[in-house]
């Protein structure tokens, strides 16, 4: 469940998918003699320091980060330190379809539409496109490297450059986009802080 907005509504649901889930995966894997990858997500940490290694100290700030972080303990309790892998993510983007909008499709939707869109200046994420972390997953798992993994994109940006980018390769009206702060932000865009 990764809808930061509707964890924060349905806490109990996402304990029930990001913790609960998980644990009973992890024990059924241990049964099977199974390697595990468990997809995290870079929301684990506070968001305050930034450029964050695996070893880092985390900091939930919301119902989606606390329900993520059990899930991660879960694998990490249940199975034997070379039966498990810990991929964690920033910013997916896809072209994605109408039931699953994520950072492009939104700015790929306001911009075609020519209407304007606020994105945040002054926070930092490692966008990642969905195909890419397709590969690292597929590799994790074939090679079965064991630990806390950041596969996160390579490049580090704030959320105005990546709609820039994408308003740029899709030939879009850059001018419609309005850099913001991260305060002067509603609630939805306030949760969705990112940090690899």
């Amino acid at each position: 469940m990764t809808d930061v907005d509707r964890c924060e509504l349905e806490p109990d649901a996402a304990f029930a998918v990001n913790a609960t889930s998980v644990s009973n995966l992890a024990k059924a894997a241990k049964e099977l003699d199974s390697f595990v990858v468990q997809v995290s997500t870079d929301y684990v940490f506070d968001g305050e320091k930034g450029n964050y290694f695996e070893s880092d100290e985390m900091g939930p700030i919301n119902k989606y980060c606390e329900s993520k972080l059990p899930g991660e303990n879960s694998v990490r309790s249940e199975l034997d330190e070379e039966a498990w892998s810990i991929a964690r993510s920033s910013v997916i983007y896809a072209r994605g379809r109408a039931s699953r909008p994520n950072a492009a499709t939104f700015v790929y939707e306001k911009l075609s539409s020519g209407k304007s869109v606020r994105m945040v200046r002054d926070q930092f994420s490692s966008p990642t496109l969905n195909t890419s972390l397709s590969a690292m997953l597929i590799e994790i798992a074939e090679r079965r490297i064991p630990g806390m993994i950041h596969t996160a994109g390579a490049s580090r940006l704030n959320r105005f450059d990546f709609a820039l980018g994408l308003a740029k390769t899709l030939q879009l009206d850059a001018n419609l986009i309005q850099a913001v702060k991260l305060e002067n932000c509603n609630g939805r865009q306030r949760g969705l802080l990112t940090r690899l």
